[in-house]
C-alpha cells in the first residue's frame, strides 16, 4: 500500500511527499538484529527485501530497524527509545559482555568515551577548527593503537567494535581529505585505503550492505584509481590496478546484495542507484552531509 497526500489547494490531486512512506504489512513482521541477515530497499513504491548473507534453513530473517554504524549504547538507547525493547542480539551480547565496565581496562574505557563524543556525526570538516581536526584525528589514532589493535578483545567484539565508529572513521578520512587531491602525498592515500579496507571487512562479518559501506568502498575505489593515475614504476601500477579490480567487484557484489537483481527495468534500476550516482559519485560527494545518505 502507497501513501500518497493530497494538495491543499486541489483535494483531487495528489502527490508523493519527498521521503518514502508506505504500508508494508508482511516487511513489518521481520524482527531486528544489529548484525542482520537481510536488507531492504525501495523501487516504484515496492519494497524489496534479500539476504545480504547466507541464510541456513530453519534460520530467522531479521534486520536492522536502526543505522548499524551506532556504538552499543546508542544502539540500546534508540531501541529502547523508539522500540520499547532491549536489544539481545548476536552483536548487542557479545559487545555487553566483553565491554561490561567491570572487566574493561580504564584506558579502554577512557579511549572509548572520547571516540564516542567524535562518532555522533558527520561533522562539516571545512567549518572546524584546526584543534578540533587534531583532536579527532589523535582520537582516531588512539582508538585504532589501543582498542582495535589489541588482542585483548575477540574478533568479532573488535569488528562490532569498528562499524560502530565508522562516523569517527568518516571524519578522520574527511579531514585528511579535506586539502585536496594535489596536497595529499602517497602515504596518507595508503593509510586511508588501509583504516577503509578494514573498516570494509569488518562491515561483511558485522551488518553487510549498509549505505555507509556503499560509499565506503567507492572512496576506496576512488583512491585507488588516484594512486593508479600517479604510478611512477611498473610495480606499482600492477599494485594499484589489483587494487582497482578488488574494489570494482566488491562494488558490483554489494549492490547486489543491496538492491538485488532488478531484471530488464532500467527505470527501477535508476530508482535504486539514485543516491550513487548523485551523492557517492559526484565531486566531495562524501562531505555533502545535507544529503542525508553518510
Amino acid at each position: 500500500m502507497e501513501c500518497q497526500w493530497k494538495k491543499q489547494n486541489n483535494a483531487n490531486e495528489q502527490y508523493y511527499p519527498p521521503h518514502i512512506l508506505g504500508i508494508f504489512p508482511l516487511a513489518a513482521m521481520i524482527n531486528h538484529s544489529c548484525c542482520g541477515n537481510a536488507v531492504r530497499t525501495y523501487a516504484n513504491g515496492v519494497m524489496a527485501v534479500h539476504a545480504s548473507q547466507l541464510i541456513t534453513i530453519g534460520s530467522e530473517v531479521v534486520w536492522s530497524y536502526i543505522p548499524p554504524t551506532k556504538g552499543f549504547m546508542e544502539r540500546r538507547r534508540v531501541l529502547k527509545r523508539n522500540h520499547r525493547f532491549l536489544c539481545k542480539c548476536e552483536r548487542c551480547m557479545l559487545e555487553s559482555t566483553e565491554l561490561s565496565r567491570d572487566i574493561l581496562p580504564i584506558n579502554y574505557k577512557n579511549v572509548l568515551q572520547r571516540c564516542s563524543r567524535w562518532n555522533e556525526m558527520i561533522v562539516d570538516v571545512n567549518l572546524i577548527e584546526d584543534l578540533t581536526r587534531q583532536q579527532i584525528s589523535s582520537t582516531f589514532l588512539n582508538l585504532q593503537e589501543t582498542v582495535l589493535g589489541s588482542s585483548s578483545l575477540s574478533t568479532a567484539t573488535t569488528r562490532h567494535l569498528r562499524v560502530g565508529f565508522t562516523n569517527l572513521h568518516f571524519n578522520y578520512f574527511n579531514i585528511l581529505l579535506s586539502r585536496g587531491s594535489p596536497s595529499i602525498d602517497k602515504i596518507v592515500y595508503d593509510s586511508i585505503l588501509n583504516s577503509a579496507t578494514h573498516l570494509h571487512f569488518a562491515f561483511c562479518g558485522s551488518n553487510n550492505a549498509s549505505t555507509e559501506h556503499v560509499s565506503l568502498l567507492h572512496l576506496c575505489y576512488d583512491i585507488s584509481n588516484i594512486l593508479m593515475r600517479r604510478s611512477t614504476s611498473k610495480s606499482n601500477t600492477e599494485v594499484n590496478r589489483k587494487r582497482i579490480k578488488f574494489y570494482t567487484e566488491a562494488i558490483k557484489k554489494l549492490h547486489m546484495i543491496r538492491y538485488g537483481c532488478l531484471g530488464s527495468d532500467i527505470e527501477a534500476v535508476r530508482a535504486c542507484l539514485v543516491h550513487t550516482r548523485t551523492v557517492l559519485r559526484s565531486p566531495n560527494g562524501y562531505t555533502k552531509i545535507k544529503h542525508n545518505f553518510l
